[in-house]
């Protein structure tokens, strides 16, 4: 699932498999809210959260206020790039026509 923080809090959605954070959540309740989407009815999914070495302090900091163990792995660049241009060519024209 892919959606706004509207979409997180406001539609039980069921089965959700995974939830994509694009942008990153720095209110642990906006985070909890957004991954929460794949905890529904006792159901088990896969959070991801895309940051970059200045939002990753914030996630350190995150994962000490929600006294959890949160996973972190780092990319490098040249395997980022292609997926994020692939991701841009497709959505822009979206974006353009909203």
């Amino acid at each position: 699932m892919i959606a706004t923080d509207l979409i997180a809090r406001g539609l039980d959605i069921p089965n959700v498999k995974a939830v994509i954070n694009f942008s990153f959540p720095t209110e642990p309740k906006r985070f909890l809210h957004r991954i929460g989407r794949t905890a529904r009815a006792g159901q088990h999914g896969v959070a991801i959260t895309l940051c970059n070495e200045e939002e990753r302090k914030e996630l350190k900091k995150l994962n000490r206020k929600l006294n959890q163990n949160l996973n972190t792995f780092t990319v490098q660049q040249k395997f980022v790039e292609p997926i994020f241009l692939k991701i841009k060519d497709t959505l822009d024209p979206i974006v353009n026509d909203i």
